[in-house]
């Protein structure tokens, strides 16, 4: 389809959301800031071309070689939902149709289009293909089954900022979705910054999102995976992962290119026979989300409902034509630390007297001071969930003989409230379990909440509620998983008071039929490569109303565990073993559990013969193993606001790798300091010297790979240097 110069104008304006107007003359190509394109001849050929396969095609007009443009259908169960649906095994690679057009020449890389306009990036010589193909892909899903769209991503406009750097604007449409690409980068860094921005035209009707990516084809097979656990995989063949939002590095040398830490896209996934690269802007699988269903139970929430004209956003960098031979990884930890767990206690059917006991040892102690046993004495740090209030009554007696009466809340017992104070001051995490152990009025919800904040700094919050196995719902009606994210006055009031950090039960309803064995959930990341497990997520709609859409935009955080527990008969855990397992696969443990739980099963304490009820030896021996493993700098024992409020420190630093001088520059885009800021990096060499802001820095050596930690202050910037280029 011939669109002419008017036509390419009316396009390119579109796609770019500003006033586009065509000139040709002999020149350079640029774009003025009043949206002024000047191109040669041939250039104006080759935009205007671009912009034709933009454009819409009249239906009347759509043979059979454009059905790339409109959803085509396919069975769910011929591909996971979490993979590339596609029909036959394994499709051709898309190779440019030459000969190519140099956009720009970089010390490092060449920018390339093809006579279509599809862009391509090359080695700097032109001599080898590093990226050949990217490709827009949409996924929807229907009670008919699954629909995907797929366009080549093409040039628009290039333009010059000045001397050094420059800018190209890239897009795509589907029949359903637009997307305008923005690549920025500099003649002589490796660098490229991409930046997405897809509009969503018309979403099919009763479809649900399942998938929005950006599909690197790479020529350079695919050599190091850097996993969500940090740790560096090599792939020995066709292997598919789910890559969280680390990266992986592709070839060496002047074919080199990475991709790495992504917190503003949802995830990476890599598959290795395909040489193929995912960027998901959104993948469902990413966010799992349960809601209340009125008809019954609950219903999975987890797929995005997308709204005519929505935008979603990502954004990410790659290297490309150079990359270091030990790639340097951003730690999920602080100090060095490999592993961490977070014991998330829930506070239904307590008593004042088991607390004490998990706590300080014995239900004959309240002051933190004299503790003789438990939690404080060993130092390990817990996110406990509290009921503020007893109003409706909730009674242990059908739980326990021992402990009849009601069960533990804040306003029931001054002793408890002054010592869950004295527990916030030692750094223990005190929050919610909902106001009380039923559905609540919004005054209650609202002084219960006001107060958290007030007096706990209060962040996290975890729900009592139940979708029973016989249907029957069993709780509070605002709890973040039955109706409180889609109730607007309790999300209002949790934005206000700044309670963020939310217990997601999804994966303990949805994870069948990919069920995990009891005993191996110690390690949240233990578990399948190809399958997306995220330890923290937000959801881009749920609770949402706003236009603009991103992985990152939702105030609203959740945090995952796999199933509940407490000590007794027959359900082992936490032994020298698996916390052993924990360390080496430098895991993330999150647990559900109820050590304060009123039932005679619960081993983790006891009645002695006077009547004193204590601390086991069974969990003692736990707490002290934790202990030990934490003083040895190996397993961080933290709580929920500590940990994921580091992880959103995290998501504000950037990094570039300069290999002229060897150096990674890492970038504190936020105000805050990151204090004991940690990268892991393998071992080349046992004389290689790293060196942070010019000078010598220490390192540890963690499970064959080296662990350096600094201090990165707020809107700051450090350099490691030693990093030679493959």
């Amino acid at each position: 389809m011939r669109l002419g110069r008017r036509g390419a104008e009316a396009v390119l304006s579109r796609v770019l959301q500003t006033p586009v107007r065509l000139v040709v003359q002999p020149a350079e190509p640029a774009l003025s800031d009043t949206g002024v394109l000047t191109l040669s001849a041939p250039q104006s050929e080759l935009v205007e071309a671009a912009a034709a396969d933009l454009a819409p095609v009249p239906e009347a007009q759509r043979g059979a070689g454009e059905a790339a443009s409109s959803p085509r259908t396919e069975q769910a169960d011929d591909a996971p939902m979490n993979w590339l649906a596609r029909r036959e095994p394994s499709r051709p690679r898309r190779e440019p149709s030459r000969p190519l057009r140099a956009l720009l020449d970089n010390s490092h890389y060449r920018l390339a289009a093809d006579r279509l306009g599809r862009l391509v990036f090359e080695t700097a010589d032109g001599g080898a293909s590093i990226v050949p193909a990217l490709t827009l892909v949409v996924e929807w899903a229907s009670p008919s089954g699954l629909s995907r769209e797929a366009a080549p991503i093409k040039l628009n406009s290039q333009r010059k900022r000045d001397e050094e750097a420059w800018t190209a604007f890239a897009g795509a449409a589907t029949g359903s979705v637009e997307c305008a690409l923005i690549l920025t980068g500099h003649r002589t860094s490796p660098m490229v910054n991409v930046h997405g921005r897809c509009v969503f035209l018309q979403p099919p009707p009763g479809h649900e999102l399942v998938r929005l990516a950006l599909v690197i084809d790479v020529e350079p097979e695919i050599t190091e995976l850097f996993s969500k656990n940090r740790q560096v995989l090599h792939p020995s063949g066709p292997e598919r992962h789910w890559l969280d939002r680390q990266g992986l590095a592709i070839g060496a040398g002047k074919a080199a290119a990475v991709i790495y830490h992504t917190p503003a896209v949802s995830s990476l996934q890599a598959d290795t026979g395909e040489r193929r690269v995912i960027v998901n802007f959104d993948l469902s699988d990413d966010h799992p989300q349960i809601v209340d269903d009125p008809n019954g139970s609950y219903r999975n929430a987890s797929r995005a409902t997308i709204r005519p004209l929505q935008a979603l956003t990502g954004r990410f960098d790659l290297c490309l034509g150079a990359r270091p031979k030990a790639m340097p990884r951003i730690m999920a930890l602080p100090d060095g630390f490999t592993a961490a767990h977070v014991w998330t206690e829930h506070g239904c059917y307590t008593s004042y007297g088991t607390h004490y006991a998990l706590y300080l040892g014995s239900d004959r102690i309240t002051d933190v001071t004299k503790a003789k046993g438990g939690f404080v004495k060993h130092g390990i740090k817990t996110t406990k969930s509290v009921f503020f209030d007893n109003l409706v009554g909730a009674l242990n007696d059908d739980q326990s003989e021992l402990f009849k009466g009601d069960v533990a809340s804040i306003k029931g017992n001054k002793a408890f409230e002054d010592n869950l104070i004295q527990l916030d001051k030692l750094g223990y995490e005190i929050c919610l379990h909902c106001p009380q152990a039923a559905s609540s009025s919004p005054e209650v919800v609202e002084g219960a909440v006001s107060y958290m904040n007030k007096v706990f700094n209060t962040r996290t919050w975890i729900d009592h509620f139940w979708y029973r196995p016989d249907g029957v719902k069993s709780g509070c009606f605002e709890a973040f998983c039955n109706c409180g994210l889609i109730t607007p006055t309790i999300r209002r009031l949790w934005r206000d008071e700044q309670t963020r950090f939310f217990w997601n039960p999804a994966y303990e309803y949805l994870q069948t039929p990919h069920r995990r064995d009891p005993d191996d959930v110690v390690n949240h990341w233990n578990w399948d490569r190809a399958l997306p497990n995220p330890v923290y997520w937000r959801h881009p709609t749920v609770g949402l109303e706003q236009a603009e859409l991103a992985s990152t935009a939702s105030p609203f955080v959740s945090w995952a565990t796999w199933d509940s527990w407490y000590p007794r008969e027959g359900q082992p855990r936490y032994d020298a073993a698996s916390l052993e397992a924990l360390v080496a696969n430098w895991g993330i443990g999150i647990a559900h559990v109820y050590p304060t739980y009123v039932g005679e099963a619960n081993r983790a304490w006891r009645r002695t013969d006077d009547g004193e009820v204590v601390v086991s030896m069974e969990f003692e021996d736990i707490l002290a193993r934790m202990a030990r493993l934490e003083r040895q700098g190996l397993l961080l024992n933290t709580t929920i606001k500590d940990l994921l409020g580091y992880w959103l420190k995290l998501e504000r630093v950037t990094w570039r790798y300069e290999p002229e001088t060897a150096a990674l520059v890492y970038e504190n885009l936020g105000d805050e300091d990151i204090p004991g800021f940690s990268v892991a990096f393998d071992l080349v060499g046992e004389d290689d010297a790293i060196l942070l802001d010019g000078l010598p820095v220490e390192s540890r050596k963690r499970s064959g790979s080296r662990v350096v930690s600094f201090d990165l202050p707020g809107r700051g910037r450090r350099t490691l240097s030693g990093f030679e280029p493959s």
